[in-house]
Protein backbone atom coordinates (compact mmCIF):
# COMPACT_ATOMS: atom_id res chain seq x y z
CA UNK A 1 0.00 0.00 0.00
CA UNK A 2 1.05 3.36 -1.00
CA UNK A 3 1.48 6.90 0.69
CA UNK A 4 -0.84 9.35 0.17
CA UNK A 5 0.15 13.02 -0.10
CA UNK A 6 -2.96 15.26 1.59
CA UNK A 7 -5.07 17.24 -1.02
CA UNK A 8 -3.84 20.69 0.11
CA UNK A 9 -0.06 19.41 0.53
CA UNK A 10 -0.11 18.72 -3.21
CA UNK A 11 3.79 18.59 -3.81
CA UNK A 12 5.57 20.87 -6.86
CA UNK A 13 8.83 21.45 -8.17
CA UNK A 14 8.77 25.43 -7.80
CA UNK A 15 8.93 27.93 -5.32
CA UNK A 16 6.27 27.83 -2.61
CA UNK A 17 5.76 29.99 0.55
CA UNK A 18 4.75 27.34 3.23
CA UNK A 19 5.21 30.14 5.87
CA UNK A 20 2.39 32.07 5.50
CA UNK A 21 2.22 35.22 7.19
CA UNK A 22 4.23 33.66 9.95
CA UNK A 23 7.89 34.84 11.01
CA UNK A 24 10.48 32.12 11.63
CA UNK A 25 12.24 31.77 14.87
CA UNK A 26 16.10 30.23 14.91
CA UNK A 27 16.71 27.28 15.38
CA UNK A 28 19.90 24.94 14.89
CA UNK A 29 20.96 24.09 11.37
CA UNK A 30 21.09 20.36 12.25
CA UNK A 31 17.35 20.71 14.13
CA UNK A 32 15.76 22.58 11.19
CA UNK A 33 17.31 19.74 8.47
CA UNK A 34 15.67 16.76 11.36
CA UNK A 35 12.37 18.73 10.64
CA UNK A 36 12.69 19.41 6.95
CA UNK A 37 12.76 15.77 6.74
CA UNK A 38 10.48 14.94 9.59
CA UNK A 39 7.95 17.15 7.79
CA UNK A 40 8.70 15.00 4.07
CA UNK A 41 8.42 11.97 6.02
CA UNK A 42 5.16 12.74 7.31
CA UNK A 43 3.51 13.51 3.65
CA UNK A 44 4.43 10.98 0.50
CA UNK A 45 8.37 10.52 0.68
CA UNK A 46 10.79 8.38 2.46
CA UNK A 47 14.39 9.04 3.59
CA UNK A 48 17.01 6.47 1.92
CA UNK A 49 19.64 8.00 4.17
CA UNK A 50 23.09 9.97 3.48
CA UNK A 51 22.93 11.17 -0.37
CA UNK A 52 25.97 9.43 -2.40
CA UNK A 53 26.64 12.69 -4.58
CA UNK A 54 26.40 16.32 -4.10
CA UNK A 55 26.19 17.80 -0.72
CA UNK A 56 22.76 17.32 -0.31
CA UNK A 57 21.40 17.19 3.49
CA UNK A 58 18.40 14.88 2.85
CA UNK A 59 18.07 11.86 0.21
CA UNK A 60 14.43 11.03 -0.66
CA UNK A 61 12.26 8.51 -2.75
CA UNK A 62 8.57 8.38 -3.12
CA UNK A 63 7.55 4.81 -2.86
CA UNK A 64 3.86 5.13 -4.17
CA UNK A 65 5.16 6.32 -6.83
CA UNK A 66 6.53 3.38 -8.80
CA UNK A 67 9.43 5.48 -9.97
CA UNK A 68 13.08 5.73 -10.25
CA UNK A 69 13.53 9.09 -9.18
CA UNK A 70 14.88 10.59 -5.95
CA UNK A 71 14.67 13.55 -4.29
CA UNK A 72 17.52 15.54 -2.78
CA UNK A 73 16.91 18.05 -0.68
CA UNK A 74 19.40 21.21 0.78
CA UNK A 75 18.63 23.28 3.91
CA UNK A 76 19.04 26.29 5.24
CA UNK A 77 18.63 27.52 8.60
CA UNK A 78 19.59 31.14 7.21
CA UNK A 79 18.38 33.34 4.68
CA UNK A 80 19.18 31.90 1.80
CA UNK A 81 20.78 34.01 -0.66
CA UNK A 82 21.38 33.64 -4.19
CA UNK A 83 24.74 35.42 -3.73
CA UNK A 84 26.23 33.12 -0.90
CA UNK A 85 29.35 31.30 -2.15
CA UNK A 86 27.96 28.00 -0.47
CA UNK A 87 24.65 27.96 -2.30
CA UNK A 88 25.99 29.31 -5.70
CA UNK A 89 28.75 25.66 -5.46
CA UNK A 90 25.93 23.84 -4.42
CA UNK A 91 23.51 24.82 -7.15
CA UNK A 92 26.44 24.10 -9.97
CA UNK A 93 27.33 21.15 -8.55
CA UNK A 94 23.64 19.51 -8.64
CA UNK A 95 23.28 21.33 -11.94
CA UNK A 96 26.65 19.42 -12.90
CA UNK A 97 24.76 16.20 -11.61
CA UNK A 98 21.78 16.52 -13.28
CA UNK A 99 23.31 17.10 -16.34
CA UNK A 100 26.16 13.85 -16.46
CA UNK A 101 25.10 11.33 -14.51
CA UNK A 102 22.55 8.71 -14.63
CA UNK A 103 20.33 9.06 -11.81
CA UNK A 104 16.81 10.96 -12.26
CA UNK A 105 16.22 13.68 -9.57
CA UNK A 106 14.89 16.64 -8.02
CA UNK A 107 16.54 19.20 -5.81
CA UNK A 108 14.96 21.23 -3.71
CA UNK A 109 16.08 23.97 -1.26
CA UNK A 110 14.41 25.13 1.99
CA UNK A 111 14.73 27.59 3.94
CA UNK A 112 13.07 29.97 6.71
CA UNK A 113 13.60 32.75 4.67
CA UNK A 114 15.13 34.24 1.23
CA UNK A 115 16.91 37.30 0.69
CA UNK A 116 15.88 38.95 -2.69
CA UNK A 117 12.90 36.86 -2.32
CA UNK A 118 11.14 38.47 -6.21
CA UNK A 119 15.01 36.89 -7.60
CA UNK A 120 14.09 33.62 -6.41
CA UNK A 121 10.88 33.89 -7.67
CA UNK A 122 11.70 34.89 -11.25
CA UNK A 123 14.41 32.40 -11.10
CA UNK A 124 12.83 29.26 -9.93
CA UNK A 125 8.75 30.01 -10.00
CA UNK A 126 8.27 27.51 -12.70
CA UNK A 127 4.85 29.49 -14.49
CA UNK A 128 6.41 33.91 -14.14
CA UNK A 129 10.68 31.91 -14.51
CA UNK A 130 12.03 34.89 -16.67
CA UNK A 131 14.44 34.44 -19.22
CA UNK A 132 16.90 37.13 -18.60
CA UNK A 133 16.63 36.75 -14.69
CA UNK A 134 17.44 32.83 -15.34
CA UNK A 135 20.81 34.15 -17.48
CA UNK A 136 22.06 36.65 -15.22
CA UNK A 137 21.93 33.77 -12.81
CA UNK A 138 23.77 31.22 -15.10
CA UNK A 139 26.76 34.07 -15.74
CA UNK A 140 26.91 34.86 -12.39
CA UNK A 141 27.18 31.16 -11.38
CA UNK A 142 29.78 30.72 -13.92
CA UNK A 143 32.01 33.69 -12.41
CA UNK A 144 31.65 33.52 -9.12
CA UNK A 145 31.46 29.35 -8.15
CA UNK A 146 34.96 27.92 -6.79
CA UNK A 147 34.31 24.26 -8.34
CA UNK A 148 37.36 22.02 -8.06
CA UNK A 149 39.31 21.79 -11.60
CA UNK A 150 37.51 18.68 -12.58
CA UNK A 151 33.75 20.44 -11.71
CA UNK A 152 34.73 23.59 -13.53
CA UNK A 153 36.00 21.63 -16.51
CA UNK A 154 32.02 19.38 -16.37
CA UNK A 155 30.57 22.94 -16.09
CA UNK A 156 32.07 25.07 -18.88
CA UNK A 157 31.35 21.51 -21.11
CA UNK A 158 27.17 22.57 -20.52
CA UNK A 159 25.21 25.04 -21.78
CA UNK A 160 22.39 27.54 -21.12
CA UNK A 161 19.61 25.52 -22.03
CA UNK A 162 21.05 22.69 -20.02
CA UNK A 163 20.52 24.80 -16.93
CA UNK A 164 16.80 25.92 -18.11
CA UNK A 165 16.16 22.54 -18.16
CA UNK A 166 17.45 21.79 -14.71
CA UNK A 167 15.61 24.54 -12.86
CA UNK A 168 12.20 22.92 -14.22
CA UNK A 169 13.61 20.13 -11.98
CA UNK A 170 14.22 22.79 -8.58
CA UNK A 171 11.81 23.78 -6.03
CA UNK A 172 12.76 26.30 -3.18
CA UNK A 173 10.56 26.13 -0.31
CA UNK A 174 10.54 28.90 2.12
CA UNK A 175 9.20 27.12 5.71
CA UNK A 176 10.29 27.91 9.23
CA UNK A 177 10.78 25.49 12.15
CA UNK A 178 7.36 25.97 13.58
CA UNK A 179 5.72 26.24 10.50
CA UNK A 180 7.14 23.11 9.39
CA UNK A 181 5.83 21.38 12.97
CA UNK A 182 1.96 22.88 11.97
CA UNK A 183 2.17 20.61 8.33
CA UNK A 184 3.80 17.84 10.32
CA UNK A 185 0.67 17.42 12.65
CA UNK A 186 -1.25 18.52 9.68
CA UNK A 187 -0.49 15.27 7.52
CA UNK A 188 -0.50 12.99 10.47
CA UNK A 189 -4.20 14.30 11.33
CA UNK A 190 -5.56 12.86 8.37
CA UNK A 191 -6.71 9.42 8.48
CA UNK A 192 -7.45 7.59 5.14
CA UNK A 193 -8.35 3.93 4.03
CA UNK A 194 -4.73 3.32 2.39
CA UNK A 195 -2.28 4.12 5.38
CA UNK A 196 -2.05 5.66 8.40
CA UNK A 197 1.54 7.54 8.78
CA UNK A 198 3.57 6.80 11.67
CA UNK A 199 4.52 10.12 12.60
CA UNK A 200 7.28 11.42 14.65
CA UNK A 201 7.20 12.91 17.98
CA UNK A 202 7.84 16.62 17.78
CA UNK A 203 10.58 17.93 20.31
CA UNK A 204 11.56 21.98 20.61
CA UNK A 205 15.14 22.61 19.82
CA UNK A 206 16.06 26.11 20.00
CA UNK A 207 19.41 27.37 19.56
Amino acid sequence: MGFIIPSNQVYTVSWENLEGGQEASQHSGEAYRQRVEKYLESGEFLSVGDPHSGTSDIRLVRPAHNEEKVFRVETKNTKASLTNQNLINEIARQFIDFCVTSEEFEFYIYAPNFADQPRWKDIFRDRTRKRDAVERFYSDIGERHSLNDEETEEFEKLGFEDFWLFLENVGAKKAGYERLGELIEENCSIENDTRRRDCPVLVSSVS
